[in-house]
């Protein structure tokens, strides 16, 4: 199963114990390894996460593991975003260089 399938179960469960959380913590843990060295800023995780930290303060019982991997992706996910503004950054001085360059 994928994060969004198993997003779109935890959003329909009323009460979810373990068992049933299980394909989201496992997909939690792919997207956070992966997330590691690929930035997944495209995709729409913000959303996801957040609610997913809202159902965590809602639900004391929820698990650890899976407020820890939510963590762990919205940190990595601000990481990317720092790292997509140097770039960004990055080019737009190297282009101003350029421009006061030719000028002289």
């Amino acid at each position: 199963a994928n994060f969004n399938a198993a997003m779109g179960i935890f959003e329909e469960m009323d009460e979810a114990d373990e068992d049933d959380l299980y394909p989201l913590l496992l997909n939690l843990r792919k997207m956070d390894a992966f997330h590691q060295c690929h930035d997944l800023g495209n995709t729409d995780l913000w959303d996801k996460i957040h609610l997913l930290f809202k159902a965590a303060i809602d639900n004391e019982d929820m698990s650890p593991e899976i407020v820890d991997k939510c963590f762990g992706i919205a940190n990595r996910s601000l990481l990317w975003g720092l790292y997509q503004l140097d770039i960004q950054f990055d080019k737009v001085h190297i282009t101003i260089f350029k421009v006061e360059n030719l000028s002289l």
